[in-house]
């Protein structure tokens, strides 16, 4: 099987789409797929990191400073992206599938570029535009399902967390918990000191991590450890470094790969919404999510109302609020038993062989 990924990564709007991408593309590699991206090269852009997992990338030129806000993350157009894209696979139409993760693209680009793949699959969390595609996946909790029908009718819909595009090393960390724990969720650790994560995104453009980590500057000394996670594009990363390197409890990790193994060693954790998510309540880690995109925010609403995380308060800059929340969930032992079980329950961890499974089957 041949496919082609056409996604992009920038310091203005995140990792996510091309770390999802590449999880998919592992996952049908390691059944002898050949994988191909197209990605632009913006500032922020994975490029070498594609190209480290084993695929190959074909790198289409940045045309100006991108926005936060997907009708500006492609400044010279969806018209000129498609004759880009065309061009880039030529010599490698016909695909058996083109997959495409990019907010800024929808019907008009998917049928310019139609004549490249045998099917078409869009990976999409919005549901806010029609998407002339074969397959689409929306690994959100709540996907409105009606929307699709409306706006992309013909295609099949795969929705929700058990499509979660996550990795092997998060299915290995489960099988870890499961066996240990004889399928139940993960105990909570015993005694009153903490183990913390903090992970709010690759890129964090307002640089929410300092923020969050000066918020909790009170709660440090009785906090066991404390993981920062960042990606090498973070905003102020050596701020970070600094001030990270001022505490024996801080410790910091740039664009890293032991993400499944930091989890597992963490009592409970501070993160954004989007893919991470997936991850946390995969592996049964209680959560104070921080939306920090509008996109986030619905599916962030919908978690905490189905009991599955904690959301943050909507003051939480102010002093003592956010670390207020930490020492409520940290001493309250059955309500992060109660979301790790959720959490695990929902998301099982086989999402990315599912969506592979579907693909080579079509």
């Amino acid at each position: 099987m041949r496919v082609a990924v056409r996604a992009d990564a920038a310091a203005t709007i995140g990792s996510g789409h091309v770390m999802r991408c590449l999880t998919l593309a592992d996952e049908l590699a390691s059944r002898g797929a050949e994988v191909v991206f197209v990605t632009r090269e913006h500032p922020g852009h994975l490029i070498d990191i594609i190209r480290a997992r084993g695929h190959r990338a074909c790198v289409l030129p940045s045309h100006g400073p991108l926005g936060s806000e997907p009708g500006s993350w492609l400044p010279a157009g969806p018209d000129e992206d498609a004759r880009d894209t065309r061009s880039a696979l030529a010599d490698e139409a016909p695909l058996d599938w083109l997959v495409v993760d990019h907010y800024a693209l929808g019907a008009p680009w998917h049928e310019a570029v139609r004549s490249l793949a045998q099917r078409l699959l869009a990976i999409d969390d919005l549901a806010d535009r029609p998407l002339a595609a074969d397959l689409v996946l929306n690994q959100n909790y709540g996907t409105d399902t009606e929307a699709y029908a409306e706006h992309s009718p013909g295609a099949t819909v795969l929705a929700g967390p058990a499509f979660a595009l996550l990795g092997a090393q998060y299915r290995s960390a489960r099988a870890q918990i499961d066996s240990a724990q004889g399928g139940r969720a993960r105990a909570p650790r015993a005694g009153e000191r903490t183990n913390l994560l903090i992970s709010l995104g690759g890129s964090d453009p307002g640089n929410a991590t300092g923020a969050v980590l000066e918020a909790l500057v009170p709660l440090l000394p009785v906090l066991d450890h404390v993981d920062v996670v960042v990606g090498r594009h973070q905003s102020d990363l050596a701020t970070l470094r600094r001030r990270c390197g001022r505490h024996r409890n801080l410790a910091l990790h740039v664009q890293t790969d032991r993400m499944a193994e930091l989890l597992l060693r963490n009592d409970l954790a501070i993160g954004a919404g989007g893919s991470s998510t997936w991850e946390r309540l995969c592996l049964g880690v209680p959560t104070i999510t921080l939306p920090l995109a509008d996109n986030q925010r619905p599916t962030a609403r919908a978690l905490h109302q189905a009991g599955l995380i904690e959301l943050a308060p909507d003051d939480w800059r102010a002093e003592g609020a956010l670390a207020s929340a930490v020492v409520a969930l940290a001493s309250d032992a059955a309500r992060r038993s109660e979301l790790a079980r959720r959490g695990m329950r929902l998301v099982d961890g086989a999402g990315a062989e599912r969506v592979a499974n579907t693909l080579l089957g079509a």
